[in-house]
């Protein structure tokens, strides 16, 4: 039997469909086929129901079923590479980013990092020896462009500043300058000169 017929026959049992999550890989592979790119969060989704249809393949349940259809696979990563046509070293890849705890797919997404399940993998391990310094992972304000801050506040206890709707407390030098940087396009020279002087006053407070 040939592994497409092996995986139609499983798609006619409604216990298998159901459980094994056909239905949701074939819909997210190609949703990811589909758009001719890796897209990270659609990954994430297809690395959860590739753990779930795994663990319920290897239940008793489940192989009683395809026992019933007198169907074997080696195992559920061959199954599932052959229900979405991928290879098998693939389906282990999104196995291994699934485990991957919520804390560090957060520090991930939110680093410099090309977003993709094998940089994804290695930031992971590289956290877990302790190889990565996670203060140097987070985006940089580009100084070369001129953005608009949303607030810009200048107090005798500090400076707060909201920069695309992300609060910084004790805001670091780059977004000091970055919103003077705009100030200056709206404010004459003379003004923008008090401007300057009263953050510095604030600075050395």
């Amino acid at each position: 039997m040939n592994k497409k017929t092996k995986i139609e026959k499983v798609m006619s049992n409604e216990i298998l469909t159901k459980n094994l999550l056909i239905n949701e890989l074939v819909r997210v592979n190609n949703e990811l086929l589909a758009i001719q790119k890796t897209e990270f969060s659609t990954s994430l989704q297809l690395a959860s129901f590739v753990s779930k249809s795994i663990e319920y393949f290897n239940t008793n349940e489940c192989k009683e079923e395809l026992k019933k259809l007198n169907i074997k696979f080696e195992n559920a990563n061959e199954f599932i590479a052959n229900l979405i046509n991928r290879e098998v070293r693939q389906i282990q890849r999104y196995k291994q980013l699934n485990k991957i705890d919520s804390d560090t797919l957060k520090e991930f997404t939110e680093s410099n990092e090309p977003q993709s399940i094998q940089n994804c993998i290695k930031f992971a391990s590289e956290k877990k020896n302790g190889k990565i310094n996670l203060s140097v992972t987070k985006p940089i304000i580009d100084s070369s462009k001129t953005i608009k801050p949303k607030k810009f506040e200048a107090k005798n206890k500090g400076i707060s500043i909201l920069i695309n709707e992300v609060i910084e407390s004790e805001a670091r030098i780059k977004d000091i300058e970055e919103s003077i940087k705009y100030l200056k396009t709206l404010l004459p020279k003379k003004e923008t000169k008090k401007v300057t002087k009263k953050v510095e006053e604030v600075l050395a407070a």
